[in-house]
């Protein structure tokens, strides 16, 4: 039962109108109003004519791989293909002159009597439904069902063709079930991602903290290449854990570029110049071609997606070259990154930007990383409508292809001008509220390793009640934006407001990947920094804050 119901619709049209002529007579035979012929041989002729045209019918429709009867205007069986047997058990010429409700039971035709009295007003139908037969069960079937007029236009009965669907609606059940459990499944690893990432990130924003404290203060040589080890492995981790939550912010849609015309031979060169050192440690040269081109893209994602490339063929070569560039092909700048690696068989190629895929020239898994830099470069190329391409040869190497717009206009697009984390006011008083007490400490150790005044508070409450102690203004509150009890930081800060004044800046620190509550700490009109935030780049926003006018009063 291959057959769409289109095709067999098609059949059914095409007997009834082609073998019109062999059901007028067939119709001829079996009504009281038969007209007999006067002449013998004429009607002798008229009677082989019949048997003939019923014996080709007979032959086509009992091919058929459903069910094919004439039923006329008394609902009564006149003519049944070899389906019909076998579906009800039951030979033909029990079939024939009985009616529809005799053969089906009365329950299974008052199933079906809708659409046969469409039929019968003249109608061409097509119909799917469950039918409970009488021998077959609950079935889903599909149906055609095609009246046949007379030329007084009379619709002296109908043909009616019907396919058991049993087998494809189980298909599409299972295909959706499939899709169904898929979706859940998707949905569930996200949400594991999301919660993950969120417990992880105080504790690992508290160790960034600490070390960096730690790492301002004088040792002696053994104990320093200690902490850079430590400072080394810090910053591996808080990659692994920052990958985690790119992956769950484009799930979540969360990610918004900000396209603009910027030089593509900056941003190679910057990248080139911070690849190059671990390059030489691994005895791999990197050469880089710089373009004099502008491009028109969001440069943040834009460095995102090649810096993983650059990454993804640092890990894959152990040595020969890198050559990281760009070639201009019409109205768009190809970024491309060479390596000399293991290369990639041809039959994996199309799996390298799955999740958590990883391959090497074994058939193992790599064990740097979680499988998910070219995943995260698939999500950014489509988000920001570029394409990439990828070719590769096992043993000799592969390249990947960003194609990004070329820009229109000379002019570029310069970002807003930021303070560089050196211009930062020494003596400044700062409050840290977080409910964490690791990271209390840590922040208050390193806001004053930097020259700052610090008051660390776990609530609002006491936060104002240690502001109120000193008697001092604060020049700027960090706050984490979920605090306990439902209290939310963005509530701390301008409860500090109402008290020292509108004009003192806020910033919010959150470890949560939820999008609703990302979007709402952003509402609440303060710059949102997700956790964990490396020493250094907190710096900088923390200059940004004390030298520049509050954006938020």
């Amino acid at each position: 039962m291959q057959h769409s119901l289109i095709d067999l619709s098609l059949i059914l049209l095409a007997l009834a109108a082609v073998g019109g002529w062999g059901w007028s007579l067939y119709r001829q035979r079996v009504s009281k109003t038969t007209r007999l012929n006067r002449d013998g041989t004429e009607r002798k002729l008229s009677e082989d004519a019949l048997k003939e045209s019923e014996k080709r019918l007979r032959l086509f429709t009992d091919a058929m791989p459903a069910l094919f009867s004439y039923i006329d205007k008394d609902r009564k069986y006149r003519f049944c293909n070899l389906q019909y047997e076998r579906h009800y058990r039951l030979k033909r010429e029990q079939i024939i002159g009985r009616t529809v409700a005799e053969i089906e039971g009365e329950e299974t035709y008052n199933q079906i009597k809708p659409v046969i009295d469409r039929a019968l007003s003249g109608e061409n139908v097509f119909f799917e439904q469950w039918v409970n037969y009488p021998v077959a069960g609950n079935t889903f079937i599909r149906g055609s069902m095609i009246p046949d007029v007379s030329p007084a236009g009379e619709v002296d009965g109908f043909f009616v063709m019907v396919q058991d669907m049993m087998a494809r609606k189980y298909a599409e059940e299972t295909l959706a079930k499939a899709k169904e459990t898929a979706e859940e499944n998707s949905a569930s690893k996200s949400r594991f991602l999301a919660a993950a990432s969120h417990d992880l990130r105080q504790p690992m924003q508290a160790l960034a903290l600490f070390i960096d404290v730690l790492a301002g203060r004088t040792h002696d040589e053994e104990s320093g290449d200690i902490i850079n080890k430590i400072q080394a492995s810090s910053k591996a981790l808080e990659g692994l854990l920052n990958t985690l939550l790119d992956i769950s912010k484009l799930d979540y849609n969360l990610v918004k570029p900000a396209l603009r015309n910027f030089s593509a031979g900056e941003l190679t060169t910057r990248l080139a110049e911070e690849i190059t050192p671990l390059a030489e440690k691994k005895g791999i040269e990197l050469i880089h071609i710089a373009s004099s081109l502008r491009v028109r893209s969001d440069p943040g994602l834009l460095d995102r997606i090649l810096r993983n490339l650059l990454t993804n063929a640092l890990s894959n070569t152990e040595e020969g070259k890198i050559l990281f560039g760009c070639r201009r092909r019409g109205k768009e700048l190809r970024f491309e990154v060479w390596d000399t690696g293991t290369g990639i068989p041809e039959d994996q190629i199309e799996l390298l930007f799955e999740e958590f895929y990883q391959w090497n020239e074994t058939g193992g898994t790599r064990s740097n990383g979680l499988g998910l830099g070219l995943a995260i470069v698939d999500k950014l190329v489509k988000l920001l409508r570029h394409r990439v391409e990828v070719e590769s040869q096992v043993g000799r190497g592969s390249v990947f292809k960003v194609r990004v717009p070329i820009s229109t206009t000379e002019k570029e697009d310069s970002p807003k001008d930021t303070l560089g984390a050196d211009k930062v006011a020494n003596g400044a008083l700062i409050v840290g509220i977080d409910d964490d007490p690791a990271v209390r400490d840590a922040l208050s150790l390193l806001l004053q390793s930097w020259g700052f005044e610090a008051v660390t508070a776990a609530s609002e409450e006491d936060a104002v009640n240690q502001l109120a102690a000193v008697n001092r203004s604060p020049d700027l509150v960090i706050a984490d934006y979920r605090l306990q009890k439902s209290d939310k930081g963005a509530h701390a800060i301008k409860a500090i407001r109402n008290r020292w004044g509108q004009e003192i800046p806020g910033l919010l620190l959150t470890s949560s990947t939820d999008p609703k509550g990302v979007k709402e700490a952003q509402e609440m009109g303060f710059q949102v920094v997700q956790k964990p935030i490396r020493p250094e780049k907190l710096k900088a926003v923390v200059a940004r804050h004390l030298e520049a006018p509050s954006a938020d009063s």
